[in-house]
């Protein structure tokens, strides 16, 4: 399993970004009149597990003073890609709706993982958020790395869809960002298809690029990611447009954890906005 070490590692939090080398306290806004109840986070969780890694940060936001919202995705362990990725982005956008509904006046996604991918999609597709938090991002369906685990998923998939059997359901190579091995992921090839397609609206290179000035991100990863992928700033995170409150953030331990070790810096960060 690759490790990623850091050797600017301590107990304290390193905060990387086009610049010098600034702490994590330095993200701290001096505002005395901002109030986080006129923002909303909408929380997007990561393949399988619906709330467990998030409910951490969801804790210390709710603390802060954040409106929150968590909503099961369609790639949780019970809904198993139920709906097509371009289909959960409504979903991201219902619950947006319910966090103005109770008052918030700006709308941020921080998505862990398969939500970070989501995160960064939904701001690629549709646009209409403040901020990203973007923490631990995956999966990348156009990297050739990935490409060579998932590529017979997708491949079947492909011919399914061809062959004009779209809607029916299939077992499918699913990618399990933080171990990078497969698991089965039972769904209709249409619907797994969109998520893992390379050319197709998943791809975080392309929804990076392509993401509007005026979108502030925040950019977490683990310490001990276990994908390259994921650890590689340079491959997403500098690609996004110029904003001056953009900011990459290196967390202790790994993936998994990435949510709860970088939830202070989320919330000093998101002061600031």
């Amino acid at each position: 399993m690759l490790k990623f070490i850091f050797a600017a590692c301590t107990a304290a939090l390193t905060l990387l970004f086009a610049g010098p080398t600034a702490r994590a306290d330095e993200i701290a806004c001096r505002s005395a009149d901002h109030s986080p109840s006129t923002t909303g986070v909408v929380l997007l969780h990561g393949t399988l597990e619906p709330s467990y890694w998030l409910m951490p940060l969801k804790k210390k936001l709710d603390a802060a003073g954040f409106r929150t919202a968590m909503p099961e995705m369609p790639w949780s362990t019970r809904r198993e890609y139920d709906r097509t990725y371009e289909e959960s982005m409504d979903e991201i956008a219902t619950a947006a709706t319910g966090l103005e509904r109770r008052g918030a006046r700006r709308i941020v996604l921080a998505g862990h993982s398969m939500g970070g991918n989501a995160a960064l999609g939904f701001a690629a597709l549709r646009g209409g958020v403040a901020a990203l938090v973007v923490i631990s991002p995956g999966p990348f369906p156009e990297d050739p790395a990935e490409e060579k685990v998932i590529g017979p998923g997708v491949a079947k998939a492909r011919q399914m869809i061809a062959a004009g059997e779209g809607g029916q359901m299939g077992v499918f190579k699913d990618f399990v960002q933080w171990h990078g091995s497969t698991e089965g992921a039972h769904t209709t090839a249409k619907n797994y298809f969109s998520y893992y397609n390379p050319d197709g609206n998943a791809a975080i290179l392309k929804n990076a690029a392509r993401i509007k000035p005026g979108i502030a991100v925040l950019w977490v990863i683990g310490m001990e990611e276990e994908s390259e992928r994921v650890a590689d700033r340079s491959y997403a995170f500098d690609k996004l447009p110029p904003n001056r409150l953009n900011r990459y953030i290196v967390v202790p331990k790994g993936h998994l954890d990435s949510p709860a070790t970088g939830a202070d810096s989320i919330v000093a960060w998101l002061k600031c906005l």
